[in-house]
């Protein structure tokens, strides 16, 4: 699509965070309809997850390509 190579893995990374964010919520919101949320460890956890995932972003965005690559690849791996 001629995009610049060293953005390839930025756009990666963002095209799945697109198709995790929409069902993620939507499992959220079967699990609290469901009432299977624990709301004490969510009151707990919910900004520290939000400032992360806020800080994850911007960081993300100032990371060279090869680290970005590297990190997502090292986390697949481990998480098969």
């Amino acid at each position: 699509l001629g995009w610049p190579p060293e953005a390839t893995t930025h756009f990666a990374v963002a095209t799945s965070v697109a198709a995790v964010v929409p069902t993620a919520i939507s499992s959220g919101r079967t699990h609290w309809r469901a009432g299977t949320v624990d709301r004490d460890l969510l009151r707990v956890w919910a900004l520290p997850m939000a400032v992360a995932a806020l800080v994850a972003g911007a960081v993300a965005a100032w990371v060279p390509t090869r680290l970005l690559g590297g990190v997502f690849a090292g986390f697949a791996a481990l998480v098969g």
